[in-house]
């Protein structure tokens, strides 16, 4: 084979093996903890190690980050090095950004008459979320005189952090019908504010909750009327807002010389 063709062969191989790397991303895995790791899990006293936390964004909608914090560092001394970049940006359909956190931590001089101590650290990565659908739940309208059969029509939508269920019955008439909404917890995470809700298109959606507050490790079940000036195939949105904490654990033990 002429090594002019080889070679353009292997560059199409390559090429199309990065395409499908960066073809991963996703939005339903949500803010990534990629990597938290240590430099020495294993430390003698007054030794030196680094923390590196690595975070992979895969929402493709602003998230605002409101804290990234060692805690229960005990006998450890902990110094945050810093973030790289500062903030993180949002994730589009072939790349998702990464931000990188380090912090110094240095082992006490003296652990006494141990000979060796454990320290479970935790992190803390706090920030607004948010649900947004990239594809609408299509609702029917029809003049009730026109409805002669129904079905159940039900969708999923998540991000790795919560879950909304859409269901109701197709095609609605255009005088009205409920839908039925839960959101859930899709993730290790955790919730830790109420539900902003948002609805498009605004006309379409009547009296519903704005606000719905989260009960810890149950979902939260409500219902929405919905009706029609038109009978036409409408694209329903439904948005949710939130505080979303996350807090993994890193063991590090202490041992003496």
């Amino acid at each position: 084979m002429d090594s002019k063709i080889t070679i353009f062969l292997a560059l199409v191989v390559v090429a199309s093996g990065c395409a499908q790397q960066e073809s991963e991303n996703s939005p339903e895995k949500g803010l990534e903890v990629k990597d938290f790791s240590i430099s020495e899990k294993s430390l003698v006293p007054s030794q030196q190690a680094y923390i590196t936390l690595v975070l992979k964004n895969h929402h493709t909608q602003q998230i605002n980050l409101r804290d990234i914090s060692l805690y229960n560092t005990g006998l450890l001394k902990a110094d945050k090095q810093g973030c790289r970049p500062e903030n993180i940006e949002v994730a589009t359909a072939d790349v998702a950004p990464e931000m990188e956190c380090t912090w110094k931590v240095e082992a006490p001089e003296d652990i006494g008459a141990f000979n060796s101590k454990s320290v479970s650290l935790k992190l803390n990565i706090e920030y607004d979320s948010q649900l947004e659908p990239t594809e609408p739940f299509k609702i029917d309208f029809k003049s009730p005189e026109d409805i002669t059969e129904t079905s159940n029509l039900e969708k999923t939508y998540t991000n790795s952090e919560i879950k909304l269920d859409i269901s109701t019955e197709n095609p609605a008439p255009s005088q009205g019908r409920l839908i039925d909404l839960t959101i859930s917890s899709a993730g290790k995470g955790r919730v830790a504010s109420d539900f902003s809700m948002d609805y498009s298109p605004s006309g379409v959606f009547e009296d519903c909750d704005q606000q719905k507050e989260i009960v810890v490790g149950s979902s939260v079940e409500f219902s929405c009327q919905i009706s029609s000036d038109q009978t036409v195939e409408r694209n329903l949105m439904i948005s949710t807002s939130y505080k979303y904490v996350k807090a993994p654990t890193l063991d590090v033990e202490v041992v003496k010389r």
